[in-house]
């Protein structure tokens, strides 16, 4: 199936454009998430640009279907006083303003 080829060459995009201290996991449907350590939120941005630029300008190919994808990021970064669960709805809350702000962009937690 087209979508599940789509996953995998997105999955394999993340995890070649982190470093090897970093992670990149399936967190949903069609939804990631990335661990970046030891940077902060503007490095976070970059790299997620730079990723997001990387799916958008390579096709997925399967036998002689070309399809275009494009990647809608939400960046956050991890606050002392908050919980797990308070930083992963940050950065969703985040996502899903770059995805209501027209898709394909990267947006950070206010």
């Amino acid at each position: 199936m087209i979508g599940d080829l789509a996953l995998r060459k997105i999955a394999g995009r993340l995890q070649q454009g982190i470093r090897s201290i970093d992670s990149a996991a399936r967190f949903g449907g069609e939804e990631f998430a990335l661990l970046l350590y030891g940077i902060n939120l503007t490095e976070a941005r970059e790299i997620a640009e730079r990723l997001r630029r990387d799916i958008e300008q390579t096709p997925i190919i399967s036998e002689d279907i070309f399809i275009n994808v494009t990647f809608s990021a939400g960046v956050a970064q991890l606050m002392a006083d908050e919980t797990p669960q308070d930083f992963i709805t940050a950065a969703d809350k985040a996502m899903y303003r770059a995805k209501n702000s027209g898709r394909n962009q990267v947006a950070v937690r206010q």
